[in-house]
C-alpha cells in the first residue's frame, strides 16, 4: 500500500483518491495465476520419472487456483464498496467547477461582444445594439 501511495503522490490526488488507488492495487492473485502452472511444468520437465515433484507442483497449482477464487472477488467487492465513499465529489467541488465553467463562458461572451462593439464604434455608429452569444441585448 505504501508503494502505491508513493507512486501516485505527485499526481495531484486527494488523500481519499490515493487510498482508493492503494486498495485497488492490492494483490488479487495475478502473480499466482502466472506462476501456478509454471511450477507444475518445471517439475514435470526436470524430473519426469519422479512423481514427488509433480505432486508438489499440483498442490501449488491447486493452492494458486484457490487463492485466485478467494482474492479476486474480495478485491472486486472492496473496490466497489470503497469507491462510493472515497471517490465521491463534494457539492463544493461541483459548485466550484460549475462556477469556473460559467465564468469562462461569461468571459468569452464579453470578449466577443467587446470586439463587435469596437467594430461598430469604428464605423462611427453612435447608437449600437450588440447581440452576443450570451443572448443579452445592450445599447451603447
Amino acid at each position: 500500500m505504501v508503494a502505491s501511495g508513493v507512486a501516485v503522490s505527485g499526481a495531484g490526488f486527494t488523500w481519499k483518491e490515493r487510498l482508493f488507488v492503494a486498495i485497488a492495487w492490492l494483490p488479487k492473485a495475478t502473480v499466482q495465476a502466472a506462476i501456478g502452472s509454471t511450477a507444475l511444468d518445471t517439475a514435470r520437465e526436470l524430473t519426469p520419472q519422479d512423481t514427488t515433484n509433480e505432486k508438489l507442483g499440483i498442490q501449488l497449482l491447486t493452492i494458486a487456483v484457490l487463492v485466485i477464487l478467494i482474492t479476486a472477488p474480495l478485491g472486486s467487492a472492496l473496490i466497489s464498496l470503497t469507491a462510493r465513499h472515497l471517490l465521491r465529489k463534494s457539492m463544493r467541488e461541483d459548485l466550484d467547477r460549475d462556477s469556473a465553467i460559467e465564468m469562462n463562458n461569461i468571459g468569452e461572451c464579453a470578449q466577443e461582444d467587446d470586439i463587435e462593439l469596437q467594430a461598430h464604434l469604428a464605423e462611427g455608429q453612435e447608437q449600437v445594439s450588440v447581440q452576443g452569444k450570451c443572448d443579452h441585448n445592450e445599447s451603447v
